[in-house]
Order: C-alpha cells, then sequence, then structure tokens
C-alpha cells in the first residue's frame, strides 16, 4: 500500500512521471500493479532510510518525503540503464536523506509548515540496557536478567526483590 505517494499507484506514478519521464518507458510501465510495486519499494526505501530517526510512515501531505520517494524511485529504476545518471542522483538522494537526519534539513507539509523535527535520539528499548535472555549457551543456564527484574520492581514501587 502506498501511503506517500496516495493511495491510488496512478497519481502517484503521473506525480513520478511528470518529474521524470524515462520512467513511463520502463517495461511494463504502463501496469498498474508494476507501478504500485515500484512506488511501494521506493517507499519502504525512504521509511526504511529515516526510521531511525522520525516516525513514520510519513502521509501523503509531507512535501519532502513525496520528493524522495519519487527521487528514490527513480534512482532504484535508472541506476541499470544509465549508470553514471542514476550514481549521480543517487548521491543527491543520500545527502538529502544525510541533511534530514542530522536537522540541517527539515520536513515540510503542503501546507509549508514543518512536519517533522528528528529527535537526534536512537532508536530505544525498555530492555536494551540489560542483558540478553536467551542465546547459544546451556539452556539450563539462562535466566532473566536480575538486575532488570530489581529495577522492574522498584519501579512499581515493590522494594522487596533483592540481589542474589
Amino acid at each position: 500500500m502506498s501511503f506517500i505517494l496516495g493511495s491510488s499507484g496512478s497519481n502517484g506514478w503521473s506525480e513520478a512521471t511528470a518529474r521524470y519521464p524515462e520512467l513511463a518507458k520502463l517495461p511494463a510501465a504502463a501496469s498498474p500493479d508494476i507501478q504500485n510495486n515500484l512506488i511501494a519499494q521506493a517507499e519502504g526505501f525512504v521509511h526504511g532510510s529515516l526510521a531511525s530517526q522520525f516516525s513514520i510512515p510519513f502521509s501523503n501531505t509531507n512535501v519532502t518525503a513525496k520528493d524522495l520517494v519519487i527521487d528514490a524511485l527513480y534512482v532504484q529504476n535508472i541506476q541499470s540503464r544509465q549508470v553514471l545518471k542514476g550514481k549521480t542522483l543517487a548521491t543527491v538522494l543520500a545527502d538529502k536523506i544525510t541533511a534530514l537526519k542530522s536537522g540541517l534539513m527539515q520536513m515540510v507539509t503542503i501546507a509549508g509548515t514543518v512536519a517533522q523535527v528528528p529527535t537526534g535520539d536512537p532508536v530505544w528499548s525498555s530492555t536494551m540496557n540489560y542483558p540478553p535472555t536467551f542465546g547459544m549457551g546451556d539452556l539450563s543456564m539462562m535466566a532473566v536478567s536480575s538486575d532488570m527484574l530489581i529495577d522492574e520492581n522498584a519501579a512499581r514501587g515493590d522494594p522487596t526483590v533483592e540481589a542474589f
């Protein structure tokens, strides 16, 4: 399903081919299924590239995300046909993504307002500072970290669990 270029692939496809007419010359480019698949791959690339800093999926009112998806769609499909042009555009796309992630560039909506500001924080998990529960070792030696249990009980206000 397409989030950024709209729910109908033909609308998103027409936006992409308006910027890059060469896309209409791709084999089977007239097929809505092919168009939807290519758009989904480009959106997946954009979401995957920015997910560590932004909330995804981006909406179709995010002009910056639309711009990135259209560029990614073109780069993904032109690299094997026009290597130099594809490589140049891939560098420009990577630079845009880096600028967004670093805060040098902002996401903008169709209303001209800032859509999202990157947090700058890495992905967070409530158990990321504890050792893994399971691994490659002997099953009889595996247990939940006692530090985690103590911290969870303390957070609930129950300090009765003590370290072993």
